[in-house]
């Protein structure tokens, strides 16, 4: 190989690994949540990126199969803290029956001190694993559903009653203070 050719080998590896990025994922404390992080974190570790996912440790050994990069793709566990009115041992939505997830999403914020991302420079960006027609709809209150918000695109492609009436839990506490509906604006 002449010497130019090699020199420019070397410098697009050089290029490649500098765009390389270390990306933190926290994702909710459901497999419905956890298992759509980890397979945005294979696409983006088969472009060479690194990632971290913040996991509670019970979670790890369901997802660890569908785990397609584990040297580019880490588990970092979590400890879930115990929270008045949690059943213990409690790690996922999946331990609990749904009229105790307000106390998880407690568990998941008390987590902060083991997921400081931030004191290591790396910005936040929120991504949400649920449907866009419901995310649109966040804004607006329940009895409003006949009718899309401003500005939405489509005319077809809305809620139906009886999937609004499962969305009540938007408007419930969702944490220490805080509601789902106001939760990703708290970022």
């Amino acid at each position: 190989m002449s010497r130019e050719k090699e020199k420019g080998r070397r410098k697009k590896t050089v290029m490649a690994k500098s765009s390389q990025l270390h990306i933190a994922m926290f994702p909710w404390f459901s497999f419905g949540h956890m298992i759509p992080y980890l397979h945005l974190s294979n696409e983006l570790s088969e472009r060479g990126h690194k990632i971290t996912l913040f996991l509670p440790r019970k979670a790890q050994s369901n997802l660890q199969p569908l785990n397609s990069h584990p040297h580019l793709v880490t588990f970092h566990p979590l400890i879930v803290p115990r929270v008045d009115g949690l059943p213990s041992g409690t790690e996922t939505a999946s331990d609990i029956d749904r009229s105790f997830t307000h106390l998880l999403a407690i568990a998941l914020d008390r987590t902060s001190d083991q997921v400081s991302v931030s004191e290591l420079g790396i910005k936040s960006v929120y991504y949400s694993a649920v449907c866009a027609a419901s995310v649109a709809h966040l804004p607006i209150q329940l009895r409003d559903v006949s009718v899309s918000p401003p500005g939405y695109p489509s005319s077809t492609v809305v809620l139906r009653r009886h999937e609004v009436q499962l969305m009540d839990f938007i408007f419930m506490p969702f944490g220490e203070g805080i509601t789902f509906q106001h939760r990703p604006g708290s970022l």
